[in-house]
């Protein structure tokens, strides 16, 4: 990591690189095999937060 990518503006919180809805997702439709197009009734706000923030929702490969 280049300095700095850690921590928020104020230094003071290690910075989020991954929403934690995004390994929930994964494990709905890669484990449980439910189709993406219900996540946004599972995970409330899912679809929203995606949009919002494309790059904190990347496929993380866990399963």
């Amino acid at each position: 990591w280049a300095p700095g990518d850690l921590f928020s503006t104020k230094d003071r919180y290690i910075r989020r690189n991954t929403d934690y809805r995004s390994v929930f997702a994964e494990i709905f439709t890669r484990h449980f095999g439910d189709d993406p197009s219900l996540l946004e009734s599972i995970i409330p706000g899912y679809t929203e937060a995606v949009q919002a923030n494309p790059t904190e929702f990347q496929s993380l490969g866990i399963l």
